[in-house]
């Protein structure tokens, strides 16, 4: 499977390095960002900062948007990086139907319930534990 688009759900704090990461180890993936609290000028800024990529390839490889299913949608896989709460809000269910399979979810937060994830079909891995 060749993963060419990865979601990241919020990009505060340490968001701007997550993604730089991801781009500069998969220069061909497509970064799709959501963050309910961060702005698009302050994420490609972050982004900029990092000199992983030039600003050109930041903005044609990184794509923000206004809401979490439409970044998610025909992503490989979803990346939580910032604990916003209500990310565990959210429809699971929706969010794994609008996505390709199989459908990652990487949660570097520790936020949702492994075995609910599981039950809804997604491979989720947490970051951080065991």
């Amino acid at each position: 499977m060749k993963i060419t688009k990865i979601c990241c759900i919020g990009a505060g704090y340490v968001g701007g390095p997550t993604m730089a990461v991801i781009a500069k180890q998969n220069p061909n993936i497509k970064v799709t960002i959501y963050d309910p609290k961060v702005s698009e000028v302050k994420i490609q800024a972050d982004l900029n900062f990092l000199n992983s990529r030039s600003e050109k390839e930041n903005k044609a490889n990184t794509e923000n948007f206004q809401s979490p299913y439409e970044a998610a949608k025909n992503a490989h896989a979803i990346a939580i990086i910032t604990e916003w709460e209500e990310f565990k809000k959210y429809d699971w269910n929706k969010m794994y139907a609008i996505m390709k399979k199989p459908a990652f979810i990487f949660d570097g937060r520790n936020l949702l319930n492994k075995k609910e994830m599981n039950t809804i079909g997604f491979e989720y891995y947490t970051i951080g534990q065991y």
